[in-house]
């Protein structure tokens, strides 16, 4: 017998009753940190009402770590179901997560579970069972009896005395393999005692109030997956059935393995790293905190940190010999930020599957980027499937009585998850996320800096890795030592003279990331000595955001990329605008997001703003269609106007509402991209009807809905002008019944077309390619297939009526403006419709992105900027990505060319001084004096070129801020952090009329401040005079220099140095 995986740790015995004592016992299971799952009559004193008094033993009686806890009745199961939660007083800390299923086939299921049944009750100890035994998946009633038999193996004898010999039992979670399947609620005496029954967890984990639960006190929303006996030895009748099987499998895996060798292949600092510019790795093992402290761990640890330095160019075989030697092992790489763990993964993956040893003997390595999980809402298992079927659409399609391939291929442990970027999540996920991780049976390799791993406690560990140290100054010699100017920089942060500058520049530029950002400021022509200058400002942030400043205009910059195409020479203001876009995009979407998505791109905007978008673009489609067709008819053009005018306003609106509708349903999945194709010549019969079937009811209801919203939108019209003309409430509730009518038959008709398309529909053939342009081409075929169906049906249909019921010439217009308007609407609720209106074209009318995205994505990623990651396309450094999404302008496109100043440049460096007061403002001799000593003590441009300085005086007080130099606001009052994006909206109100007071209420700890007393990091002021010193060819004025630019204005000064 299959034994099933229960944690003994989470048993729970649960005793309730009132004042007087305890009247009823039960058992249940914690599914949660405050969350324990039992029957719902052990809770209830009587229906509806809980006992007054709970309380609740969690552990094993033989163990030590035995909690006792006060609990409450949070939730009862939906209709008549017994089952119920209970909420405890305080958290419980078990290790490992609890997996949901169903059991499904026709074969009895081995289960067990442990509970307290009074039979078992001696010498005043309520003493735990193991209950175990087969469920057969067929047999139970519907309704209320929808219900679980459990057939156990052994069962005590009927009592005499009246009293149950399973009470007690009540509540007990009911295991098969390692899900929970259900709990047990009664037994049935006529099967000598031997039967039990058990509330299926398929008829309750869907409830909402369930869920939500588990979310804030659990492991997030349960899901349930199918569970089914194992597949038995191989037998003579048997062997055909499982070699299908197994060639299936071995197809699919080699097809995943050759999609992802094309990602990596397409890498362009892949292909770097084979073209002989190398960096290696240093690395040593991982500390213990985290590994935990069992020999295996740290055995492991110190054989992969041994190895060090790593070659990128071998095959790392001695992180590969890990998995062979334990197919489902897992590991840990850690590394400060830009410390190369990302290259080292991927190039790993590169290796394995070039490895004709590996192929076969290892899982195939697939990186997922972990910055778009959610460990609350969705389980560790459930998002990979769902990621690898999102980037291999061949992988979705369904193994016969069973889930899909990508389900195979995970639960199996055949894919090795490459978890990529474990401290891109939010904070508030980690330590959920942490729970998943240790819970999940499969191999894997996780990557993360090392403080977002501070919920590991040491006396448990993570597992065993390694952790990247910094590269050597030799190092960074191969790659800068291209002059003499650069070789005695470097000479001078090699000795060690103590100087914190030199000591601020071995930190940063010992990191890959910098290194390869001070690369490509060296290419640009940037001069080692302006490097040293903002180092011995003493901030690394603002050290390494100097070196990234460098990175986008040398990447676009046309004579260091003569071999691009000229329809792919963007400019560097332009691209750097462009990608600033779609960096603020994703840290808009959601924390840690990396994820370029073509079908989410736009979605940031508001839902009335996308409303409006999209409805006027149906309206405007089909109205002028309407028109024009009036216009060849109609011989009255003010009549032709006013209908344009009305079908533009009703169509619109209808549209606008149905996506708003559509956007905000949970259920809903239409911006989802299609994982199918069309395709008439394959898939079986069996296949396209049951595909037709499942998708009949979701198809026919959205149908329906959005017609009547439409009817209501059109009948509303027609009534309130049937009301302003005096018409008969009779006529006017006629006109609005007619509308209602048809609108709900377009809408029921456009549903039934639709899911008749659902039959042209098959899986994705495991040869085609899946980049996001192949998904999105795949995409726009069924969205035109469907739509040109739609429109064609009902625009004859209603046209046809038109005709009968209005004569020819308004059935014409019906016909055309009923099927278009249905087309473009059915369109337009698609992830391709809504990428075309948003992407195609307000994006790029507004200016946020070009009008050849796809082409300027694909360029990004051959530059190194981007890289692919089967659908999507992600920022190559998650520090370059927060970089451009810092200071991008949503509502400004760039200028073209040249700088504010005049000069072209893609930014400006300004250094202002304001007066310490910032109410103060000078006379006019002082600033002519203090003018002529900026000049001196400021050198003029390159070409005997004087340096701008602009001397401005204000109504009001004014910020003088830092651009994009910014990076920490905090308050004096709590000492926290305040979001800068609260400080840029607040500027940003007042850029026109200034600031009448300076006090505000931080957000933070609500307490009263003023503006000016605020911790900002870089410097920031509010002044009403300012003298403003444009792209100096220095850094900051010396203490001395303030002193004497102070003496000649006549009052205390500050510099405010901001990049823009």
């Amino acid at each position: 017998m299959t034994r099933a995986e229960l944690d003994r740790r989470r048993l729970a015995l649960v005793r309730c009753g009132d004042v007087d004592g305890f009247r009823r016992l039960g058992t249940g299971y914690l599914i949660g940190h405050r969350l324990v799952l039992t029957a719902r009559h052990v809770v209830e004193e009587s229906k509806g009402t809980s006992w007054a008094r709970i309380k609740v033993r969690v552990g094993h009686p033989r163990d030590a770590a035995v909690h006792r806890r006060t609990a409450s009745v949070c939730w009862t199961g939906p209709g008549e179901l017994d089952v119920a939660l209970l909420l405890l007083d305080h958290e419980i800390e078990v290790p490992g997560t609890v997996h949901w299923g169903r059991p499904v086939g026709n074969t009895p299921l081995p289960y067990q579970g442990l509970g307290y049944p009074s039979a078992s009750f001696k010498d005043k100890q309520n003493k735990v069972e193991h209950l175990r035994g087969k469920l057969p998946p067929q047999a139970g009633g519907v309704g209320t009896q929808d219900l679980y038999v459990l057939d156990q193996e052994s069962a005590p004898d009927m009592r005499t005395d009246g009293e149950r010999a399973w009470s007690g039992a009540s509540g007990t979670a009911v295991f098969c393999q390692d899900h929970l399947v259900g709990v047990v609620i009664n037994d049935d005496e006529v099967f000598a005692n031997r039967r039990l029954h058990a509330c299926p967890a398929r008829t309750f984990t869907y409830d909402r109030a369930f869920a939500e639960l588990l979310q804030r006190y659990g492991d997030g929303r349960p899901e349930l997956v199918d569970v089914d006996v194992p597949t038995p030895p191989s037998t003579p009748g048997s062997s055909h059935t499982l070699s299908r099987h197994a060639a299936a499998l071995a197809e699919n895996l080699h097809t995943l393995t050759q999609r992802v060798l094309i990602d990596l292949g397409q890498d362009q600092v892949q292909q770097r790293l084979l073209s002989g510019h190398l960096l290696p790795v240093h690395c040593r093992a991982a500390p213990e905190d985290l590994t935990g402290r069992r020999k295996a761990a740290r055995d492991t640890s110190a054989a992969l940190a041994g190895a060090s330095p790593l070659d990128l160019t071998s095959p790392l075989g001695s992180i590969a010999a890990v998995y062979l030697k334990e197919k489902r092992s897992k590991l840990l790489v850690l590394g400060r930020a830009g410390s190369g763990k990302s290259v080292l993964v991927r190039r790993f993956a590169q290796a394995r599957l070039e490895d004709d040893d590996w192929t076969g003997k290892g899982p195939v390595p697939v990186i997922f980027s972990l910055g778009s999980w959610d460990p609350i809402t969705r389980s560790l298992r459930g998002w990979l499937i769902d990621r690898l079927e999102r980037d291999h659409p061949f992988l979705a399609r369904r193994i016969p009585d069973s889930g899909t391939w990508a389900t195979e291929l995970i639960v199996n442990g055949h894919v090795l998850a490459i978890l990529d970027g474990f401290d891109e999540m939010a904070e508030g996920l980690h330590k959920p996320a942490l729970r998943q991780l240790r819970a999940l049976n499969l191999p894997l390799l996780l990557t993360s800096r090392r403080e977002a791993l501070e919920d590991v406690k040491p006396s448990e560990g993570l597992f065993p890795g390694i952790e990247l140290t910094d590269l050597t100054l030799d190092d960074c010699s191969t790659r800068l030592n291209s002059s003499t100017e650069w070789t005695d920089f470097l000479n001078r942060v090699r000795s060690h003279s103590g100087d914190a500058a030199d000591a601020l520049l071995a930190t940063v530029l010992t990191t890959p990331l910098m290194l390869t950002m001070a690369e490509a400021f060296q290419e640009s022509g940037g001069t080692p000595e302006s490097v040293l200058q903002i180092a011995k400002s003493g901030s690394q942030g603002a050290l390494e955001k100097y070196l990234l400043n460098a990175f986008v205009p040398t990447t676009y910059e046309s004579t260091l990329n003569a071999d691009v195409p000229k329809r792919r020479q963007w400019s560097a203001e332009r691209a750097g605008h462009w990608l600033g876009y779609l960096a603020t995009h994703l840290k808009k979407q959601k924390t840690g997001a990396q994820d370029i998505e073509w079908w989410q791109l736009g979605t940031t905007m508001s839902l009335p703003a996308r409303m409006v978008v999209s409805g006027a673009l149906c309206g405007l489609v089909s109205a002028t269609a309407v028109a024009l067709v009036s216009s060849v008819i109609s011989s009255d053009p003010p009549a032709v106007l006013l209908t344009l005018f009305l079908n533009v306003l009703g169509i619109g609106l209808a549209f606008g509402l149905i996506h708003g509708f559509a956007s905000k349903s949970e259920a809903s999945r239409v911006f989802k991209p299609s994982r199918m194709e069309i395709g008439i010549d394959r898939g079986s019969w069996k296949e396209r009807s049951s595909r037709g079937r499942e998708s009949l009811l979701p198809r026919v209801g959205g149908g329906l809905a959005g017609g009547l919203v439409f009817g209501i939108i059109f009948g509303g019209g027609a009534a309130v002008y049937a009301m302003l003309l005096s018409y008969p409430w009779l006529s006017v509730a006629l006109f609005f019944g007619n509308w209602l009518v048809a609108g709900g038959l377009l809408g029921l008709g456009a549903g039934i077309v639709l899911a008749l398309v659902a039959w042209l529909e098959t899986d994705a053939k495991p040869e085609k390619t899946v980049s996001a342009t192949d998904l999105l081409r795949k995409n726009r075929t069924i969205v035109l297939v469907r739509g040109s169906a739609v429109g064609l049906v009902l625009g004859l249909g209603y046209g046809t009526a038109g005709t009968y019921f209005n004569g020819f010439a308004l059935g014409l217009q019906l016909g055309v403006g009923g099927g278009l308007a249905v087309a473009v609407g059915v369109g337009t609720l698609s992830a391709w419709g809504r990428w075309v209106v948003l992407v195609r074209f307000w994006l790029p009318l507004s200016g946020r992105l070009p009008w050849r995205v796809n082409a300027f994505l694909d360029d990004a990623r051959a530059r190194g900027v981007l890289r692919q990651a089967g659908a999507v396309y992600q920022f190559r450094h998650a520090q370059l990505r927060d970089h451009l999404a810092e200071p991008h302008p949503q509502h400004e496109p760039p200028t073209e060319g040249r700088s504010p100043r005049g000069g072209k440049a893609m930014s400006d460096d300004v250094l202002s001084i304001i007066p310490s007061d910032p109410q103060w403002q000078p006379d006019r001799d002082a600033v002519d004096r203090v003018v002529a000593l900026v000049e001196d003590l400021t050198p003029g441009v390159a070409d005997g070129v004087d340096v701008e300085i602009d001397v401005t005086w204000h109504d009001v007080v004014t910020a003088v801020g830092c651009g994009e130099n910014l990076e920490r606001i905090g308050c004096p009052l709590c000492q926290t952090a305040i979001d800068t994006e609260w400080w840029g909206d607040l500027v940003e109100a007042h850029c026109d009329d200034g600031f009448t007071t300076l006090a505000v209420e931080v957000p933070c700890c609500g307490g009263s401040t003023t503006l000016d007393v605020l911790d900002y990091d870089w410097p920031c002021g509010f002044a009403r005079f300012e003298i403003a010193i444009w792209n100096p060819e220095r850094l900051w004025f010396s203490e001395d220099e303030l002193t004497a630019l102070a003496d000649r204005l006549g009052h205390p000064v500050k510099q405010i140095r901001a990049h823009i």
